[in-house]
């Protein structure tokens, strides 16, 4: 369980909203300001955030959205130290077999299913020219 999922924790959406107000003019004045800085890199991003404000405060009006990307950080990480550790892919062939093992694993890691079997049954049905397995109505 998340902490922001802990009642003890969690403060309702209705909190939120009363304090967010405060919170989300205090950001946006700054925004204003980083728009007007003279940086051009603080400029543009002043500029991006303000584009995608309503976004940025999702998860204080909408029930089961995280203020976090936790999730999404830990799906890509296996991916980034696979790339990290093997020096990438040379050619097309092995950039569309990295991103399919990858896809496959990450896909068994979060349906609870053993990669390896899934792989076992791959090679086989291919060996017996069947179709191919599909995660599909797959049960842990």
């Amino acid at each position: 369980m998340r902490h922001w999922e802990n009642e003890a924790f969690r403060r309702p959406n209705e909190c939120y909203a009363c304090t967010g107000s405060s919170e989300k003019a205090r950001y946006a004045r700054l925004l204003d300001a980083a728009k007007d800085c003279g940086d051009k890199k603080g400029a543009r991003l002043g500029t991006d955030l303000n584009a995608r404000w309503g976004y940025l405060w999702a998860f204080v009006h909408t029930d089961g959205v995280e203020p976090t990307n936790n999730e999404a950080e830990r799906d890509l990480r296996p991916a980034v130290l696979w790339r990290k550790g093997s020096f990438g892919t040379w050619s097309h062939g092995g950039k569309r077999f990295v991103e399919r093992s990858l896809t496959v694993s990450a896909t068994a890691r979060k349906l609870g299913l053993h990669l390896f079997g899934f792989l076992v049954e791959a090679c086989r049905a291919l060996h017996h020219q069947q179709p191919a397995p599909t995660f599909y109505g797959a049960t842990t």
